[in-house]
């Protein structure tokens, strides 16, 4: 039997309309004023034909409804940008309370697949380089430093560029977090981790 306190399980799935103002509210949770990313933005992100988000949730119920009415919190997400053979991962950012359980790692493997499936060869990424958090999150997944961008996020803040064939095979899914069936699938489609503090998997 569930204990009544017991974490509820977390799925993947495309993010549609319907998750934007969980993205928006993930942000605060995850970034500074200075960094976060407006709702507009997220707009755009799920609107374009040429990318895609993906959101790991978790089912809650509205205490203002008795307990009744069921809805999906956005606990993490990932988007990924086609250009060509090429595509690019964007922001990756996980509820704090969260991170460390492989919830980056499964969206990020989600964003490959659906690379791959969309034609892509090679995916890029940028990410500071005093991020040791989230360059030893990418090197497991199999990315590898590409070269440098000197001063790119401002006056002593490189980052660097890494990149891996979307072809080649990811880790498998974390067993803590499932992905149901009868999820539905969003009508959407799917910042680099500038903070060290917000790339924890």
């Amino acid at each position: 039997m569930t204990s009544a306190t017991a974490t509820p399980a977390l799925a993947a799935r495309r993010a549609g309309t319907g998750d934007l103002a969980g993205l928006v509210g993930l942000e605060s949770s995850c970034f500074g004023p200075d960094e976060r990313w407006s709702a507009p933005s997220w707009q755009a992100e799920l609107d374009g034909d040429d990318r895609a988000v993906w959101v790991a949730v978790r089912t809650r119920r509205d205490a203002d409804a008795g307990g009744c009415q069921a809805f999906d919190e956005v606990v993490a997400a990932c988007c990924v940008h086609l250009a060509g053979e090429d595509a690019e991962l964007f922001r990756v950012m996980t509820a704090p309370a969260l991170r460390g359980l492989g919830v980056a790692t499964m969206l990020v493997s989600a964003g490959l697949a659906w690379a791959r499936a969309h034609g892509a060869v090679r995916m890029l990424l940028e990410v500071r380089h005093d991020n040791v958090t989230a360059r030893s999150l990418y090197a497991d997944l199999g990315f590898t430093d590409l070269y440098l961008r000197t001063n790119y996020y401002g006056y002593g803040l490189d980052a660097v560029v890494m990149s891996r064939p979307v072809g080649e095979p990811t880790p498998p899914e974390p067993t803590l977090v499932r992905t149901p069936a009868n999820v539905p699938t969003g009508k959407g489609l799917w910042s680099d981790l500038h903070d060290e503090g917000d790339t924890n998997d």
